[in-house]
Parts: C-alpha cells; structure tokens; sequence
C-alpha cells in the first residue's frame, strides 16, 4: 500500500469545514492555518464540482462530515464508506478512491508535501 502522508491532515481539514457548518469562502475570515484549512476545502469542493465529479463530492460529505464534533471510533470510516458503496451502488474500493481523489486535491490546493 502506498503511503499516504497527508491522509489524517486532509481528514480533519474536511471535518473541521463540517464543524463549522460548511462556510462559504467570503464568509472564512482571518490568517493562518485553521482559515487556510477551510479556505483549501471550499476550493477542493469548487474544482470537483466544476469537474463534474458530484460522486467525489458525496463521498465527502457522506464519510467526512457525518458527526464531525464526535471522535473518530474504529470502524467508523469503514461503516459509511460501506453504507455509501451500497446505496451508490459500487465498490468500497470505490468510495475510498474518490475519498483519496479528495485528499490529493486538498494536499496540491493546500500546498502541502505528499511524497
């Protein structure tokens, strides 16, 4: 399995945007990491959607932003990301790709290292 550096960064950027309900970017104020963070999703969620992958952008919102003021538990991930492969309907396999679609794009947007 290929290393993926930036997997629980991204993760958390993600969760942090549903924590704060889902700004919009005019609204994101302030410097720094955290308004980077949400500033990086907002854009992520702009250039999926102009591509046109409305999947990648359900995966999202069906894994990441689910309860996102709860810790993680073991499992959890797994359980949505199988709940969405079902009522989708594809693979698991799937789902975790279009999650990693996401996360890259966060990585290059944020300007983070991912190798």
């Amino acid at each position: 399995m290929k290393k993926d550096l930036i997997r629980d960064y991204a993760t958390e950027a993600f969760r942090l945007y549903a924590r704060m309900g889902c700004p919009a970017e005019r609204e994101i104020g302030g410097e720094g990491a955290t308004a980077a963070d949400l500033k990086a999703v907002c854009e992520v969620l702009r250039i999926l959607a102009l591509q046109g992958k409305e999947e990648v952008i359900a995966a999202v919102r069906a894994v990441y932003f689910v309860a996102p003021r709860q810790e993680i538990e073991r499992g959890s991930i797994s359980a949505r990301v199988e709940a969405l492969a079902a009522g989708y309907p594809v693979s698991t396999r799937m789902v975790y790709r279009w999650l990693r679609v996401a996360r890259d794009l966060f990585g290059r947007v944020r300007g983070l290292r991912s190798k």
